[in-house]
């Protein structure tokens, strides 16, 4: 009987989650960390001399989170450009009443409700922001990948601070959005 309540849960679960591209979120995990690596400031964006990553998801999305993370485990290992690098599932709720600093978020799909919590928390931090759908991007964060003919990276100028000073090179890789 424990079995079958199980599965039922699964298979609930699954119904709820959000369809994800799984070519998509392995070109985004190879690429995240090395957008990061343009930015000239990026030394003072480690927490505790580790570049620390928090992968952001509703429950229903725990599965593509841990792929999301294996992708990335898989493409850099625990070593980064000198630094050790860390991985963090973070339901919502857990990363909105965390007080544990990160130099990088990637948000999963998200309700609307939830990018604005987590926007306002972050908004004046120095932490490089990712999300899955560049339509999100609206909500206030730093870069999306998405695919078209080749992987695009989508940078929202709007979210450009002080705390990012990015290389000139980066200005000709990304497309630039402003009407978010």
């Amino acid at each position: 009987m424990k079995k079958v309540v199980a599965i039922l849960f699964l298979l609930n679960l699954s119904l709820f989650a959000y369809k994800y591209n799984e070519f998509l979120i392995k070109t985004q995990a190879a690429l995240l960390p090395k957008i990061m690596l343009l930015d000239k400031k990026f030394a003072n964006k480690t927490v505790d001399s580790k570049v620390k990553i928090a992968i952001i998801f509703n429950e229903n999305d725990i599965n593509t989170a841990f792929l999301l993370k294996t992708f990335i485990t898989n493409y850099y290992g625990s070593d980064f450009e000198n630094y050790m690098l860390v991985i963090k599932l973070k339901k919502v709720e857990d990363f909105l009443n965390s007080k544990e600093k990160y130099s990088a978020i990637y948000l999963l799909k998200l309700s609307e409700d939830n990018y604005q919590k987590i926007y306002k928390k972050i908004k004046n931090s120095n932490i490089y922001s990712f999300v899955y759908d560049k339509d999100d991007l609206k909500y206030g964060f730093l870069f999306s990948i998405d695919l078209e003919e080749k992987p695009i990276i989508f940078m929202n100028k709007k979210a450009i601070n002080k705390n990012f000073d990015f290389i000139e090179q980066l200005y000709t890789l990304v497309r630039l959005i402003d009407n978010v």
